[in-house]
């Protein structure tokens, strides 16, 4: 583990599914000085890039046309022309093929060394323990959480129903910061709106669960901006998204103690 990473021990209440205060318990986290911030947006960047869809063109796009240059004489531009007269095959005439096309070849990839990318993570995971940084993320904290990581019954992992994951996140306050996402969707302007990408919603809680198959992934689905992921899918694209850190997580506590004893073996 890098320098400035070091692992803090402290102890955090785990709240039941009504919102009450369970038990506490001790828990060792990442915590950051000074936290990097730099390294959290490249690794973002990078990750974008990767994510891209690659795209080319055909070499006969554009090209499958029966036009020759009709030469001097006409009173005309010597450009490729069809029977009819009208300009065909070249960049500048209609359907004619683009002057610099993208190529399928090409290598459009970004590298990012493992224990760089590792790192990144860390830090972002250490800014999202962080009360300030989270805040200034303007997600929306009950006034009884003075701390982080807020951390919930296992129980949790079982709800299947959007209503029901609702109203546990009603009782633990946290119902506002999912209605800040919702009344937060903007419609995008431009051709987008035909191609399935219309709107645009700012990013809510982060739901972080043990297994895979825990039917709350089926009862967030529906909720704006929530996301529901295991400690290995952890990443920056969910741990920062924009390239900016804090974001508020909900840890199931069996998913805390799993991600606890991946930290514990990076030291």
């Amino acid at each position: 583990m890098s320098k400035d990473i070091r692992l803090e021990t402290t102890r955090v209440p785990v709240y039941a599914l009504d919102g009450s205060t369970k038990e506490e318990v001790e828990v060792q986290i990442p915590k950051a000085d000074p936290l990097r911030d730099d390294l959290i947006l490249r690794a973002w960047i990078i990750a974008q890039a990767n994510s891209a869809q690659p795209q080319g063109r055909s070499p006969e796009a554009g090209r499958g046309v029966s036009a020759i240059s009709w030469n001097t004489g006409r009173g005309m531009s010597r450009v490729p022309r069809m029977i009819s007269g009208r300009a065909a095959f070249i960049s500048s005439a209609k359907g004619g093929h683009l002057a610099h096309p993208p190529r399928a070849e090409e290598i459009t990839r970004r590298k990012m060394n493992k224990k760089e990318r590792a790192l990144a993570n860390l830090h972002a995971l250490a800014a999202s323990f962080d009360l300030e940084a989270v805040k200034s993320r303007n997600h929306l904290i009950p006034e009884k959480m003075t701390s982080l990581p807020i951390v919930v019954d296992e129980k949790i992992e079982d709800i299947d129903k959007t209503t029901e994951a609702y109203t546990v996140l009603g009782n633990l306050g946290l119902s506002q910061d999912v209605e800040r996402a919702k009344d937060g969707r903007k419609v995008k302007s431009g051709r987008g709106k035909m191609r399935g990408r219309g709107k645009r919603s700012p990013r809510s809680l982060l739901l972080v669960v043990s297994a895979k198959e825990a039917k709350l992934r089926r009862a967030a689905k529906n909720m704006v901006g929530v996301e529901v992921k295991t400690p290995e899918e952890l990443g920056i694209p969910f741990l920062a998204p924009g390239g900016k850190p804090g974001r508020l997580i909900v840890w199931s506590r069996p998913a805390l103690e799993r991600a606890e004893q991946k930290w514990l073996k990076s030291q």
